[in-house]
């Protein structure tokens, strides 16, 4: 009895506009990535600070320490935002407003 290989398939290239589609550069695409990663982790903190602020009085230790963690992750909803219209616009197609909005 032998044994055959199975045959590998070809994966498509992600940067290949096969599908119709222009995708970001892979380096755009990684440091996309990890500034969405580092986004949600600040999601976290922004969650975890509002409810301490709302559990302490404002002259407390903790409430302070709730709002320092607040301010510094304020940044990350524009962010959020930022990185959908990064993605979503493209320079080499004109941009028209009803096409972008019907089928969403």
């Amino acid at each position: 009895m032998t044994y055959a290989a199975p045959k590998l398939r070809a994966v498509p290239d992600l940067d290949s506009p096969a599908d119709g589609l222009i995708r970001a550069p892979k380096e755009l695409q990684i440091q996309l990535e990890i500034l969405r990663i580092a986004a949600a982790v600040a999601v976290v903190l922004l969650h975890v600070a509002a409810s301490v602020l709302s559990d302490r009085s404002t002259t407390s230790v903790q409430w302070w320490a709730g709002n320092i963690h607040e301010v510094i992750s304020r940044w990350c909803v524009p962010v959020f935002i930022m990185i959908s219209g990064a993605l979503l616009l493209d320079d080499h197609k004109p941009f028209a407003p009803g096409q972008f909005y019907r089928p969403r």
